[in-house]
């Protein structure tokens, strides 16, 4: 079984670096020209195993609303990549501050397929606490 992804260049080490440091600093900064511009304008933002996909440069960037709307702020660190042909898989970590007040930890790994330095198809697993009091 064929997958267009199967045709894409592969990310060396250093590239997928460079990816995730602009996808990591569009997320903390809630830029959402910034995170677009990470992605192809027909990506795939998965955020959850079992939902549908978001897909699309105004549903990523919708995404990036909503996550300014709930977080005050919002520091996140890669610990460790790997790159495998056109995939980037990372594991991280990262903690918030709550807008409702209150801090969140949160951890997950993700895997983002890259074509010409942009993402294509982003799967993201993350676990989060309930969060802190203030």
């Amino acid at each position: 079984m064929s997958t267009i992804f199967d045709d894409l260049p592969p990310v060396s080490y250093a590239d997928g670096a460079a990816w995730l440091e602009r996808y990591r600093a569009a997320l903390e900064s809630f830029s959402g020209d910034d995170l677009v511009a990470a992605f192809t304008a027909d990506a795939e933002l998965r955020l959850h195993p079992f939902e549908p996909p978001l897909v699309g440069h105004n549903a990523i960037r919708a995404y990036c609303l909503r996550l300014a709307e709930r977080h005050a702020e919002l520091e996140l660190t890669i610990e460790r990549h790997w790159t495998s042909g056109p995939t980037v898989l990372a594991a991280w970590h990262g903690a918030a501050r709550l807008r409702a007040g209150g801090r969140q930890r949160i951890a997950g790994f993700l895997t983002a397929e890259l074509d010409g330095g942009r993402c294509r198809r982003l799967r993201r697993w993350a676990l989060a606490d309930q969060g802190t009091p203030a």
